[in-house]
This record gives C-alpha cells, structure tokens and sequence, in this order.
C-alpha cells in the first residue's frame, strides 16, 4: 500500500486515526499520552496526544515561514500548502533515534481546516517521513494530536525512557504550530466578481485582439477598449474568478497571484484569494480600472445592470459529495468505538453494566471453587488464563 498524500487518504487508511480502538497504550505523563499501531504502509504509527491547548487551530505553512527565522519558504503552492525547508515536526523520532539534530529538510505541508468536523484544523507533512498534526474543539478547550511514522526496527529499540523523551519533545514541537488568530486572519483577502447577468465581464484589450467596445472615459487612462473575457484565454473549460482577476490584473501590467481555494477547500466559482500584501500594492490601480470596466459592459450590453466587485469577503467553499461520505463513515468508527454499555433487566429494575465491571464478575466467577465433596487442588489464576 502506497503511503498517504492527502488527508483524505490518511483517514481512508487508517480509519481509526481519530478513535480509540487499535491504539496500544505506550506511556503516559500527566495529560499527554503516546501510543502505537500497526502502519498499513509498513511499519509503525504512533499517536501523540499533547493535551488540551487555548489556540484555536492550526497555522498555515507559508505564515508560519515569514515568522520563523529557520523555516525557509522554498515553493507557495496554494493558501494553505506550501514546500518548506525546515525542521518539521514529524522529525523529532530522528533526534532521539540517531542522538544527534536532525538537518533541515524540504517538507511538503498541506493545511485543512473544518475537516474531519466543522471546527477542526489539520496539517499534514510529507518529505523523507509523513505525518499530521490534528486540533480538535473538545469540552470547551481544543485538543491537540500528532501522528507520524517510524520504522518497525526503530521502534523496537526504543526503550520506556526514550518513548518518554519521545512523548515530551513531541508534545512541544507540536505546539510551536498552532496559529494564532490574528497571524493568520490578515494574510490573505477573498475577492468577489458577481451579477454578469448579461454575459462575462470584460478585460482590457490587448493590441492584436478586436475590441468589444469602447468608450471615451478610458482613453487618458489608456483603457478605451475592452474585449469580452473568455475562459479559453486561460486555457478553462468555464468563468473562475481566480483566472479573471489575474488576467485582468495582468493587462494592467500588474503582477497578482491568485487562488481558487484556501486551505484545502475549493472556493465557488465566483471568488478567489489574494495574499493580502500584493493586494494592497495593486488594489487602487485595479478598482479604478474594474469601475471603467463597468461603463464598458453597459455600453456593449445596454441596460444599467453591471458585474460587481468586492473584496475582503467571507469565503464560500464548493459542496464535495465524497468528502460528505468520508466524514460520514468517519462519525460512525467514532461511534463504534465507544464503550458499550449492557442493559440486564431484573425483576422491575433496569440495572446498567459496565463492560470492565462484567468482565470482573467474570473472572470471579471463574476462579470461584466449585462445589463437591471431593478434594480438589485449587487451580491458580495464572493457569486458568491458559
């Protein structure tokens, strides 16, 4: 089985990543545990619970680079992925296995949010080790667990003390990644392009294209004409306002990146996110140019009706049928896991048992002498378990 890439092919592979079951208890120190199974991809996984924190979830990859001295954004893939050149946390079994630092790596991070449930954080890593980093809302604080994997020779040399040491420095590392709001909060804007109820929007006309139309409040602007967007101009099957703003943007002879999801969740159609500082630098020159835009598209289409826009709005995601069904099959290995509890009717009382509390009467029972006359050897505990 190939290692997971996605935190969607995480949870398909190990279904029981956020429950209980399958997890052998390894050591544990106050509020914080550590524990192990069997990895599906080859040998083992191991589970830190870091115990409850205040943050509210986890810090994207990119922020997390412009405030650590020595993390090194090498590639931005997306708001919320990023390739870093760090010493992430999955690395910290390398220390404790080799007993010397471990050097700084390129590490894949991918941030998701509201995923396996709405409110939850996730960040998986991906470089010569995998693992995540989950924080969960629970009893009103947030609990924090990482997960990653090590080979089955490394973690049969380990003895207590060292998966102590583990458990501890894990437990740190895993908190140097939870976000602060307000670090994460102004790193990027979401755009909006709305109403083009009379066909899409126009952009700027290049030198060799056929103008849709023009108009005379452009011209001390250089932007008397303006040709009809299409999505074959960008390659696209359909309008996304990811590729209409950076096309338009780029007529102007602007630079501006943008994205059609955040943080793992695709954006309707009809948005986009921009970081925020390049935003900024671009918005003036590309907001007076939109309203020009405006008098264009009236022109060309008639009627006073035109496209709208505006920033610093709410981000809306695209509805995933197959991320709906995980999260489904999620919640129902979470409530298989709990404890059952058996309900034994006696006379006119209901009286609940716990699984432990029958398992004891069990026991009793079974180590209990049997009644006879005969002299038999009492049998000990230990060879009535084989």
């Amino acid at each position: 089985m190939a290692a997971p890439r996605t935190l969607e092919q995480w949870f398909q592979q190990v279904p029981h990543l956020v429950s209980d079951q399958h997890w052998e208890l390894a050591v544990r120190q106050h509020h914080r545990s550590l524990y192990h199974c069997a990895c599906p991809w080859g040998g083992r996984l191991l589970k830190v619970k870091a115990g409850s924190v205040r943050e509210s979830g986890l810090v994207r990859p990119e922020v997390r680079a412009a405030k650590c001295p020595d993390t090194k954004l090498l590639q931005h893939l997306a708001p919320g992925e990023a390739v870093l050149l760090s010493k992430d946390w999955s690395h910290v079994f390398e220390n404790l296995a080799a007993h010397a630092p471990s050097e700084a790596k390129a590490v894949t991070q991918r941030l998701r949010r509201d995923f396996p449930e709405e409110g939850d954080s996730a960040l998986t890593f991906e470089g010569e080790s995998r693992g995540l980093l989950l924080c969960r809302p629970k009893d009103g604080s947030n609990e924090l667990t990482g997960i990653f994997q090590v080979s089955e020779e490394q973690f049969t040399q380990w003895s207590s003390i060292h998966l102590m040491l583990l458990l501890d420095s894990a437990s740190r590392g895993a908190r140097s990644f939870l976000s602060r709001a307000e670090e994460d909060a102004d790193f990027y804007s979401v755009l909006t392009v709305q109403s083009c109820r009379r066909g899409l929007p126009l952009i700027p006309s290049d030198p060799t294209e056929v103008a849709t139309v023009s108009i005379t409040a452009g011209q001390s602007a250089g932007l008397e004409n303006w040709t009809r967007f299409s999505p074959e101009m960008t390659e696209g099957s359909r309008f996304c306002v990811a590729d209409y703003v950076r096309t338009f943007a780029a007529r102007l002879g602007l630079a501006l990146a943008t994205y059609d999801s955040l943080d793992g969740q695709r954006l309707v159609p009809y948005q986009c996110v921009v970081a925020r500082q390049e935003w900024e630098a671009v918005q003036d020159k590309f907001v007076e140019a939109f309203l020009l835009q405006k008098k264009a598209y009236r022109r060309a289409n008639g009627g006073s009706t035109a496209p709208s826009f505006h920033a610093d709005v709410q981000p809306r995601s695209v509805p995933d049928s197959k991320l709906v069904e995980l999260k489904q099959s999620l919640r129902h290995a979470e409530e298989s896991s709990r404890p059952c509890h058996k309900v034994v009717v006696r006379r006119t009382f209901l009286e609940v048992e716990d699984e432990d509390e029958e398992e004891m009467a069990s026991a009793q029972r079974h180590v209990r002498r049997p009644k006879t006359t005969g002299i038999v050897p009492e049998i000990s505990l230990l060879a009535l378990a084989f």
